[in-house]
């Protein structure tokens, strides 16, 4: 039963019930007439129920292992459709973490690119109060200039 399978134990065979039968009718046929008679229907039924038994043992036992084969079939598809769906499952995983460490480093690209353009953007900040700084100095020189002309036509 360890193994997955289990050991089915017949009776005598056949061929020694029938001999034994016709040793108990040959010794009881030595005795009165009338109880041989019922001592051989007595033999014959009991060899009779003894092959039947026999016979129930072993459609039994030929039914037993039908279903066992039955089943152990069953779990050997159900075993390959479970490796088959693990591995299935082990392939998205290996997918799905292939994906992530590529949208990881498309997230530190991102971020490393969005750093870089804030300085630039800092920079260019800079730059335009500097540009406005000297537009403004530019139009304030520009008025004192037409100012002083002006004071120069008087």
């Amino acid at each position: 039963a360890a193994s997955g399978r289990f050991e089915v134990a017949l009776p005598e065979p056949a061929e020694e019930l029938v001999a034994a039968a016709r040793s108990s009718a040959d010794g009881a046929g030595a005795g009165s007439g009338n109880s041989g008679a019922s001592g051989g229907a007595k033999g014959s039924d009991t060899l009779r129920e003894g092959q039947l038994a026999m016979e129930l043992d072993a459609v039994l036992a030929s039914q037993l292992d039908y279903q066992r084969s039955l089943h152990e079939a069953k779990l050997r598809v159900l075993e390959e459709q479970h490796h088959a769906a693990v591995a299935e499952t082990r392939s998205r995983e290996e997918a799905e973490e292939t994906r992530r460490r590529q949208l990881e480093a498309e997230l530190a690209e991102a971020q490393h690119r969005r750093g870089r353009l804030e300085q630039k953007h800092s920079k260019a900040q800079q730059a335009r109060a500097r540009a406005e700084e000297e537009l403004e100095f530019a139009k304030e020189l520009n008025r004192s200039l037409l100012a002083n002309r002006l004071e120069m036509q008087r």
